[in-house]
């Protein structure tokens, strides 16, 4: 009889611990080698997030260009961590128990007029309330964005691949001549292929699409 003790282990269990191990490895030993760039000011936060609110706003209000925006406070940004259940949680207490959230992301309820305007202002108060995080969005320094470069480039790529999954490279950047797309745009989380049986968010738990030295400290 075979044994049960860590001699004895599973294929698919010493799998799993290796690929754990390796993306560990790949996230902590393998640091970009630049400085962490200095943060955005709380004013160039406020002002991004002030920003991404009128553009959310002027879509809300296409069929009703009178209807004043509700003004709200924020109280916390919201992170890749969050997902959209921060959201739906507002959407919930907010009388909204139908919204829900699924791995796809969120799922609002079939509304049809006049009850999905209502709907609509409650999910744009909402998400002032809890805005993405300007980082996330794609506000940051040069100096910022060369970092995130340089962590997705040498940190998190490797980490997803050791994970299984299917990512393509970086393109290169900053060609003499060349116009780049903005930074934030080759994320490569956006193309990724999971393997079988994972989930973005089991792979964004492992290898973060956003090192945390790049939000304010």
């Amino acid at each position: 009889m075979k044994s049960r003790g860590a001699a004895g282990a599973t294929a698919p269990a010493v799998a799993v611990v290796f690929a754990v191990a390796a993306s560990l490895i790949l996230l902590t030993g393998c640091a970009t080698t630049a400085p962490v760039p200095v943060s955005l000011s709380a004013a160039q936060r406020s002002r991004a997030t002030r920003d991404d609110l009128d553009e959310r706003w002027s879509a809300v209000t296409d069929g009703a260009p009178t209807f004043l925006e509700p003004k709200v406070a924020v109280i916390r940004y919201r992170t890749f961590r969050d997902g959209n259940a921060t959201i739906v949680a507002c959407l919930q207490k907010s009388g909204y128990p139908m919204a829900t959230v699924n791995e796809s992301g969120m799922v609002d309820p079939a509304l049809t007029p006049p009850e999905a305007f209502p709907f609509i202002v409650a999910r744009f108060t909402c998400e002032a309330r809890y805005p993405e995080d300007p980082i996330e969005l794609g506000y940051m320094t040069s100096d910022q964005e060369r970092y995130l470069y340089d962590y997705w480039k040498l940190r998190a790529v490797p980490c997803l691949r050791a994970q299984g999954a299917v990512v393509s490279d970086l393109p290169p950047i900053e060609i003499p001549g060349v116009a780049s797309p903005p930074v934030v745009k080759l994320n490569p989380f956006l193309g990724l292929k999971a393997p079988a049986g994972a989930s973005v968010g089991l792979l964004e738990a492992r290898c973060p699409p956003f090192p945390g030295e790049l939000y304010p400290r």
